[in-house]
């Protein structure tokens, strides 16, 4: 009876769990490397990805606060014909938890069109990264423009010392030139 207790014990170890989901993203990320280099070999295609696209992605396992795990992804990068020829996408994580913050622009199953089962959600803009194209999964609907143009507001945000989200003065100039921005694209 006592050596039962101790395995139950070892198997809820919080670090024997962390260490149990390193070892799958690691046989994950083996996979996903090799879906690479065959398509370097000319077997696949890359995925044609567009500002707005939704898709699922394998992000993987985090550091500290980073977002990690697979989730869905809104692609926010123009349609540059070298980022189409590339093998890297600019992404920004979406979070089924829908607490408001600062850099979170939440989004309803009726601003996806061709909707694949994304439910309310969060954007979290502060986590935005570049991935490769590898790890987007499966497409899961496309993002309204006027959506983009909320998340455009908040990267801006993010991204400028003079935060259009914090100041007054010229912030509806800023926010309209970021909206603008993504209408171009």
């Amino acid at each position: 009876m006592i050596k039962t207790n101790t395995i139950t014990q070892i198997n809820s170890n919080p670090f024997i769990e962390k260490i149990k989901y390193i070892l799958n993203w690691t046989r994950k990320k083996v996979e996903l490397n090799e879906s690479y280099f065959n398509q370097e070999m000319g077997e696949t295609s890359k995925p044609y990805v567009s500002m707005g696209d939704i898709y699922y992605a394998h992000l993987g396992t985090n550091i500290g606060a980073e977002i990690d795990k697979s989730r869905p992804v809104i692609v926010f990068q123009n349609d540059d014909r070298y980022i189409r020829q590339s093998n890297m996408v600019f992404v920004i994580p979406i979070s089924s938890n829908t607490k408001s913050g600062p850099y979170k622009v939440t989004i309803r199953p009726i601003d996806i069109i061709e909707n694949d089962g994304v439910d309310e959600s969060s954007v979290i803009v502060q986590q935005a990264r570049s991935i490769s194209k590898n790890r987007l999964h499966k497409y899961k609907g496309r993002l309204a423009e006027e959506k983009l143009k909320e998340i455009a507001i908040k990267l801006y945000g993010l991204l400028y010392k003079d935060n259009p989200l914090q100041s007054e003065g010229d912030a509806q100039t800023i926010q309209m030139d970021a909206a603008k921005s993504v209408k171009s694209l």
